[in-house]
């Protein structure tokens, strides 16, 4: 069998030994436990309709007055009480209640203190009810009515995606222009942006066209996931260390453990030669992004450049379902939605309005569908949670 993990799996336990400042020994995988096998190459293929997957649906209609406006979703975050909205196009937060009420927004274009400019992504500290916010060159701090309280200089240039730890870390992605040290993909940090440990060792041979193929985004929770493309690893972020908690299987599909050297490496390779690579050779990997978490369930993207699959991964019983990444109601075939993040047991879920209205109408017969159209219609925001049943086999 075929495996790509040799080549990160090792570097991570490497790097997951010392830290670039400090020297603190990190915690390593302890032997036989990790990874957690993910049977893709043998999962079960589910045809179905997608409701038939969902226990139970429902949204949350956001505040539409004028200081609650944005552009986008790039990013969500949620606590108990709190929705919060990364606006990257705005480069503002807007912060909401659970109900969806408008609470605050922090909007500080500038170049002063507490103001910044070309903001890439933020973080939110639940325990000490803290917005980071990553900008150009800074780090900045905001309090729970997003009031500013520090900032400091970044060592990192661009940081691509955050996510807060315990002990007020943070656990940090580059952004592929990152200018900084280029030997690594992602680093732990403290409060005061101190390096706890690097990971990801990343060769600057690399560094070509086909670099685009390596991002990657962490998943919400203070234990956050996190891939990457042609990786066969689902990463654990925690406080001072990062590991390979699941190994996804390709079996005889897998990308071959001297893909990184015989491809990416080989600077006569763009982007899409590589890709046409994976298509022509049928490779399987996991699509980047981010490896959304449940109290239940794993859900991530994989693909050979044609095909692009769900995975469903069950804690409990260790059952992997797969399906097209377009999914299917009686009325909507063929539906393209992607799943953002997680909140409790349930997957938030963007994508086609009318197949997520189909889904609602199915699951709850009763409810006022109309009256959430309408909404969808005067382009109220409307943020669905589906969550899978406990059992996802199509024999139960």
């Amino acid at each position: 069998m075929k495996r790509a993990h040799s080549f990160i799996s090792l570097l991570v336990i490497l790097f997951a030994s010392c830290s670039s400042e400090s020297d603190k020994k990190q915690d390593e995988p302890k032997s036989g436990q990790y990874p957690i096998n993910i049977d893709v190459a043998n999962a079960e293929w589910f045809e179905g309709d997608f409701h038939e997957l969902i226990e139970d649906v429902y949204y949350v209609a956001l505040d539409t007055q004028m200081e609650a406006l944005f552009a986008e979703k790039t990013k969500l975050l949620f606590s108990e009480n709190k929705i919060i909205v990364f606006d990257r196009r705005l480069q503002q937060v807007v912060v909401f209640d659970e109900d969806g009420d408008f609470l605050f927004k922090i909007h500080r274009p500038g170049e002063g203190p507490g103001e910044y400019m070309g903001l890439w992504t933020i973080a939110y500290d639940e325990e000490f009810d803290e917005y980071i916010l990553a900008a150009m060159d800074k780090v900045l701090w905001y309090n729970g009515t997003g009031d500013f309280i520090k900032e400091k200089k970044s060592p990192y240039v661009n940081i691509g995606d955050m996510a807060s730890l315990n002990n007020r870390q943070l656990a940090t992605f580059f952004d592929l222009s990152y200018s900084g040290d280029s030997s690594i993909r992602a680093a732990i940090v403290d409060s005061e942006l101190n390096t706890l440990g690097r990971y990801l060792p990343f060769p600057n041979d690399v560094r070509i066209e086909n670099i685009t193929g390596f991002y990657s985004h962490f998943s919400a929770g203070k234990q956050p996931l996190a891939t990457g493309v042609y990786w066969s690893e689902i990463l654990r972020f925690t406080a001072d260390s990062a590991y390979a908690e699941y190994f996804v299987d390709f079996g005889k599909d897998a990308l071959p453990d001297d893909f990184m050297d015989t491809y990416l490496m080989d600077q006569s390779y763009n982007a899409q030669a590589v890709r046409d690579v994976m298509a022509e050779k049928n490779y399987w990997s996991i699509y980047g992004g981010a490896a959304n978490e449940t109290k239940d369930h794993v859900l991530f993207i994989c693909t050979n450049r044609k095909e692009y699959n769900q995975a469903l991964y069950n804690k409990k019983t260790g059952e992997v379902l797969t399906f097209n990444a377009n999914l299917d109601e009686p009325s909507n075939k063929n539906a393209y939605v992607y799943f953002q993040t997680t909140f409790n047991n349930y997957f938030v879920v963007q994508g086609k309005s009318s197949f997520l209205l189909e889904l609602y109408g199915l699951l709850n017969p009763n409810a006022d569908v109309e009256a959430v159209e309408e909404a969808i219609e005067n382009e109220v925001p409307v943020l669905w949670f589906v969550k899978f049943k406990d059992s996802h086999s199509q024999n139960d």
